[in-house]
């Protein structure tokens, strides 16, 4: 932590926050004991405007949240400093301002190396909600990776083996339709309207690809590698996946290759939307497809 006034160092300090914190921690505690700092130099008089910066945008938007949260003590130490000055004359304004990190910010650089030197201080912090939870969840995660790696190799899984496994929603996951998703996720696992499907499940559904209707003698069964690589219906549209993955119609290529999130699950996404594959009528997904028709108002 550095207070400046009026462009010179009047104030600086480090702490120690121990192994049984986090990052979090520290930020949030440093803004706690800047407010106290504040408060004194406050009380000295002549001062008329107070401003704080962070480089930490989670500490800047929790750190005047009162409610409970893993460093909520940070919280309402800071929020009672800043109280205490607005309470007193002349009122000043305080501004608490997010600060680009390791950007050339000359306050920030200077309050980085103060913190490398604090390291080797004491801490001060005892074991905090924040790193009980950070701990948890990394033994969760660890724990499910295992599961994940141990796992038979099926059609399901076998996307793992190139898309990133997560407990946090990816933001292709959070940005893509929930429709879209849905038949991302069957052209994966297999699991969807394909005759493969159909055949391995004994349902009644005719398993062969409606664009062999013109050749019954010699019918093709629909299946996803048919419907990404070579099925006529969706020629028009089989361009998006073509430029995106150069080897899509190579004899060793598998649909699972698709999950590369930063490229071919994005084209595989918008081929979907435009061509309808995979659709239980094979065409572009709409509402009033699924939707049952309309009732008669009129009484029978």
């Amino acid at each position: 932590m550095v207070c400046y006034r009026e462009g010179e160092i009047v104030e600086s300090f480090a702490m120690g926050a121990g192994r049984h914190s986090t990052v979090f921690d520290a930020e949030m505690f440093a803004l706690a004991h800047a407010a106290k700092k504040a408060r004194d130099i406050y009380s000295l008089g002549n001062i008329s405007s107070i401003h704080f910066f962070t480089d930490s945008s989670s500490a800047a938007s929790m750190i005047v949240d009162p409610s409970a949260h893993p460093a909520q003590l940070a919280s309402t130490l800071f929020i009672r400093h800043i109280s205490h000055i607005l309470d007193s004359p002349p009122h000043p304004l305080i501004t608490l301002e997010w600060s680009p990190g390791h950007s050339g910010v000359t306050g920030n650089e200077e309050a980085d190396r103060i913190a490398k030197e604090g390291t080797a201080n004491p801490s001060v912090l005892h074991t905090t909600v924040a790193y009980i939870k950070q701990r948890a969840n990394q033994s969760i995660n660890e724990a499910w990776q295992r599961q994940v790696r141990g796992l038979a190799k099926t059609e399901g899984t076998k996307l793992l083996e190139v898309y990133p496994v997560s407990r946090i929603p990816t933001a292709f996951f959070k940005s893509t339709p929930r429709e879209i998703f849905g038949r991302i996720t069957q052209t994966f696992t297999g699991h969807g309207y394909t005759g493969e499907y159909y055949k391995r499940m004994h349902l009644e559904e005719s398993p062969w690809c409606p664009c062999s209707r013109d050749n019954p003698d010699a019918p093709i069964l629909m299946t996803r590698l048919h419907i990404l690589q070579e099925c006529a219906r969706y020629h028009e549209h089989r361009h998006i996946l073509t430029e995106a993955v150069q080897d899509i119609t190579n004899p060793t290529w598998q649909p699972h290759l698709l999950a590369k999130p930063k490229r071919s699950l994005p084209a595989l996404a918008k081929f979907l939307d435009k061509s309808g594959a995979f659709t239980k009528l094979g065409i572009p997904f709409h509402i009033d497809l699924i939707l049952p028709p309309p009732r008669d108002p009129r009484p029978p």
